[in-house]
């Protein structure tokens, strides 16, 4: 009886540490590309995003827990907008942000351009240990 007693201590101990989305993530990015039209708005043919995309280089993202609750908000790279951010035929903007609370899944709000679900399993992180928790394309 006694092992089964440590074991479960330990057992609860681990989970403490380790389980049900502890911690945070310290530094969270996201993309959204603007896919333009091949021939007449290629990135070598203009300086900005047109009309109806113009707002997304300074969009702030609010990143929500399933129950609505607020956890961070991502701020716009102030690179956004700059042609150098335009290869091809797609406009990039990045997002940034700090400390997201560990969670199983998210609510990523983009103001009027509407919401996403993601599930922390879908997150790809990069060399320097930042995590990317959204890239979505519209266009």
């Amino acid at each position: 009886m006694r092992f089964f007693h440590r074991f479960l201590i330990a057992m609860v101990c681990l989970c403490a540490i380790g389980c049900g989305g502890s911690g945070s993530y310290k530094n969270v990015e996201g993309t959204i590309a603007v896919k333009l039209d091949d021939g007449i708005l290629a990135c070598s043919k203009i300086t900005s995003l047109p009309r109806g995309y113009s707002d997304i280089p300074s969009t702030q993202i609010v990143v929500r827990d399933v129950n609505e609750e607020f956890l961070i908000e991502m701020e716009p790279s102030p690179f956004n907008g700059w042609e150098s951010r335009c290869i091809g035929d797609t406009w990039y903007n990045y997002f940034y942000g700090e400390d997201l609370p560990k969670h199983d899944k998210y609510i990523i709000d983009a103001g009027r351009r509407g919401e996403i679900f993601v599930d922390a399993e879908d997150f790809e992180v990069d060399d320097d240990g930042a995590v990317e928790i959204f890239s979505f394309t519209i266009g």
